[in-house]
C-alpha cells in the first residue's frame, strides 16, 4: 500500500440493488479496502479483518472470490442462522483497485451485518484499527456528495477514494475542492473510475470501478489552505457511487476516515 492505502478499519457494507441468482434474492456489498499484509509508508504493514453475521433464522450464502484465481473457484460460503463467519483467504484485489464487492444470497427477512477492520500490524499493540460505517443501498449516492473538514497539515497524508458500485467502464465524477467557509472552487477536476478489465463485464462484478486522489496540496489554488471540503457529483448518467477520505498521521499511522453524512 502506498500513500493512503491505509484505510483502517472499514465497516463497509454498501448494499446495492437487489437482484436474483437462480431464483434467490441477493444484495451486493462493497468492502472499500481489502488487503493482506501489505507494506505501507513509514514501516507500516496493513491487513484486513473481515467478518459477517447472519441475523436471520435461515442459512444464507455469501459469494466472493476467495483462495483462487478469479473465475476458477467455488465462491459460495454458507453462513448459518445467527452465526458469524470470518472471511479468510481473500487475496489482494487487482492492482489499483482496493475494494471488493460481495454478494449475499439472502433467505427471507435476512439480516446481515458486516465488519471490516484494516490494522497496521507493525503497531497492533497500539491500535485496533479504524472502521467505516455500514453503508446500505440507500446510502449509495446518485447526487452531489460532500466531505467536510479535511486537514491539509503536512503531518498527515490524505487519500480521496471514489467507487462506482456498478463497475461500468470509465464512469466519471467531478471533484471540487473548496474552502470550508466558501463556495468558490480552489480546484476542480474530473476523476475517471476504472473497473477490473480482466473480469468479464457482468451485472455481478466482484470489483468496483475505482479512482483516487492523493495529494490535494499540489493542486493549483489549494496551497496554503488549512482545511478544505470536497464536493463530488456524478457526470456519468445513472451513476451510483460512494466516496470517502482517509487521513493518516505520518508518525503514529493512526487513520481518521471522513465519510459522507
Amino acid at each position: 500500500m502506498r500513500h493512503l492505502c491505509v484505510l483502517s478499519v472499514v465497516m463497509c457494507a454498501v448494499v446495492l440493488t437487489a437482484g436474483t441468482v437462480s431464483g434467490q434474492e441477493y444484495e451486493r456489498v462493497l468492502l472499500p479496502v481489502v488487503t493482506n499484509s501489505s507494506p505501507g509508508a513509514f514501516g507500516s504493514l496493513w491487513s484486513t479483518f473481515l467478518a459477517v453475521y447472519n441475523g436471520s433464522d435461515s442459512t444464507g450464502v455469501i459469494e466472493y472470490p476467495f483462495g483462487c484465481v478469479i473465475g476458477t473457484c467455488p465462491r459460495g460460503l454458507p453462513i448459518g442462522a445467527h452465526e458469524t463467519s470470518v472471511l479468510t483467504t481473500i487475496g489482494p484485489p487487482p492492482a489499483g483497485i482496493p475494494g471488493l464487492l460481495v454478494y449475499v444470497l439472502q433467505p427471507q427477512n435476512a439480516r446481515f451485518a458486516f465488519e471490516t477492520r484494516v490494522q497496521d500490524l507493525s503497531r497492533q499493540a497500539l491500535t485496533w484499527g479504524t472502521e467505516l460505517p455500514a453503508i446500505h443501498e440507500s446510502a449509495a449516492r446518485t447526487d452531489t456528495l460532500q466531505l467536510l473538514d479535511i486537514p491539509l497539515d503536512v503531518r498527515f497524508r490524505r487519500l480521496l477514494r471514489v467507487y462506482d458500485l456498478d463497475a461500468r467502464l470509465a464512469s466519471v465524477v467531478r471533484v471540487r475542492i473548496l474552502p470550508m467557509t466558501s463556495d468558490v472552487s480552489l480546484a476542480e477536476l474530473d476523476l475517471v473510475m476504472t473497473p477490473y478489465l480482466m473480469e468479464p463485464f457482468t451485472d455481478r462484478p466482484f470489483y468496483p470501478g475505482y479512482a483516487s486522489l492523493a495529494d490535494f496540496t499540489q493542486l493549483p489554488g489549494v496551497a496554503g489552505m488549512d482545511r478544505v471540503r470536497i464536493e463530488i457529483r456524478p457526470v456519468t448518467s445513472g451513476l451510483r457511487f460512494w466516496a470517502f477520505v482517509s487521513v493518516t498521521n505520518n508518525e503514529t499511522q493512526h487513520v481518521t476516515t471522513i465519510t459522507p453524512q
